[in-house]
């Protein structure tokens, strides 16, 4: 069995091959040619490379089934004809923020109790706000809104749909009643006529049209699932359940985990969506300037990013000096999306190496915060699957294995959110009769060698928690609603 994979992701279109035992036996990738602004993306320029990688894979391979995968929490509108009427603004666009204040203002403890989450500038909701605002006659065409993922399924199948976790991102799906909260849009004056229906995951949601099928060479009639965002398959790809935390040190930082409780005393503090499994929500714990720390950090020091990485193994371990990446906000579990950077502890002996070392071990510091509170709230977790750099740099491998205490392990693939897609598919498909049992055979883990007591880098513990004492002061008086 064959299941191709589309990922839209913020910075490539990815298109792969996956067999039924997990195996990518193909896979193309092409680079988003960047916008002047790089918070908007043209959804034409998504189907642009669909349609070329897609053409190059299956011409030559019978495909099964398809699943679509892609960025999260845009605001895509289009007009009656299917046609995008503005750029999608994406997760990283922040020109609602003042809209983000008005709903805080006005809405902030209804918004907590049908929606859990708040309403920060990155979710659709003050997006759609500010967009009426700025844009009154576009907004006056929009038929419907979608995802990225929505968009390229609807070009595939003329199907317009999205997924249960998409709509979980919204901050319009009420996370009580699993629908779409028409009492609160009519509140706002918004048309809930204008959010696509909802399915499952992994459920079918049509065929390949002639359309689709001259836009990607794939059979007419080729089933297609509704498939889910690309956090929540990679999640997926990563093996994530209610025994596993995945750590993700990519562009942004993730702890995720899955329970089965929606946990009150969390709201505002962990974000929540819903999961592909029925009656699960996935927790998302994050820093937004995760591994772009390293980024920003190598522009302003002119240094390659190995160098930086070769710097940091060499810093003075008695070195107190700490790093808060909060240069694109706080992230949970303080939810202050100011932007707060800066350097703590600084001594007249420090050199680059120690800079280095705490602006990679900052993202990791923030997200030991999160998995501290998610594991009061949700229980402890056997497994921590790290992924991304976190996976790949021995140096930050070495800092998670000495601040989390969960059975280390790492995936013998990058691509996870493909390979969740895939799983997603299969399940569709009915190749395997659950997400569980699809996991179990499509997905592979390598465990690392769990660290003893007194193999632990204690110097590391003291920083997390002079970081952590840090941190108590600056958000102690914080108000959370």
């Amino acid at each position: 069995m064959h299941i191709l994979v589309i990922d839209v992701g913020t910075t490539r279109v990815k298109v792969a091959v996956v067999a039924e035992n997990g195996e990518i036996v193909d896979f193309e990738s092409e680079y988003i040619r960047k916008e002047e602004n790089p918070t908007e993306q043209n959804p034409n320029k998504w189907l642009d490379s669909v349609s070329k990688l897609t053409k190059k894979i299956v011409d030559h391979k019978k495909i099964d089934i398809v699943s679509v995968t892609g960025n999260m929490h845009a605001l895509l509108p289009i007009d009656k004809n299917g046609e995008p009427l503005i750029n999608a603004w994406l997760w990283n666009d922040i020109r609602s923020q003042k809209t983000s204040e008005w709903l805080t203002e006005n809405y902030a403890k209804e918004i907590s109790r049908r929606f859990f989450n708040p309403p920060i500038p990155g979710f659709p909701l003050s997006k759609l706000v500010r967009f009426r605002e700025e844009y009154p006659d576009e907004y006056k065409k929009t038929y419907k809104l979608l995802q990225p993922k929505d968009f390229v399924v609807y070009k595939l199948t003329g199907k317009l749909a999205t997924d249960v976790t998409d709509a979980s991102g919204t901050l319009m799906f009420n996370m009580k009643n699993k629908e779409w909260d028409t009492e609160f849009m009519k509140e706002l004056n918004i048309s809930v006529e204008i959010l696509p229906g909802i399915y499952k995951s992994q459920q079918l949601v049509g065929d390949v049209s002639e359309e689709g099928r001259k836009l990607t060479n794939i059979k007419k009639g080729t089933p297609i699932v509704a498939g889910a965002g690309d956090l929540i398959t990679a999640s997926l790809g990563n093996g994530v359940n209610n025994e596993t935390f995945v750590l993700v040190y990519g562009t942004a930082g993730q702890l995720l985990t899955t329970d089965s409780k929606l946990v009150k005393s969390l709201s505002n503090r962990i974000f929540a969506f819903e999961y592909v499994n029925p009656e699960e929500y996935l927790y998302l714990g994050t820093v937004p300037a995760g591994g772009y720390s390293l980024d920003w950090f190598s522009e302003l020091t002119k240094l390659p990013k190995e160098e930086i990485i070769s710097k940091a193994e060499r810093a003075n371990n008695k070195s107190s000096l700490t790093y808060m990446p909060f240069t694109q906000g706080t992230g949970t579990p303080h939810m202050d999306y100011r932007p707060m950077g800066g350097f703590n502890g600084i001594d007249s002996n420090d050199s680059l190496d120690e800079y280095s070392r705490a602006v990679i071990e900052g993202p990791i510091f923030s997200l030991k915060e999160s998995h501290e509170v998610m594991t009061k709230e949700l229980g402890s977790r056997e497994k921590l699957v790290a992924q991304s750099l976190a996976a790949k740099i021995p140096f930050i491998k070495t800092v998670v294995e000495n601040l989390f205490d969960e059975e280390i392990y790492v995936p013998e693939t990058k691509e996870s959110s493909i390979i969740g897609g895939a799983i997603l598919g299969a399940v569709g498909i009915t190749k395997y009769r659950d997400i569980t049992q699809a996991q179990k055979q499509m997905i592979k883990l390598k465990k690392c060698e769990k660290l003893k007591g007194g193999d632990k880098n204690k110097d590391i513990e003291e920083r997390f928690s002079f970081y952590q004492n840090i941190t108590d002061k600056l958000f102690s008086k914080k108000e959370v609603f």
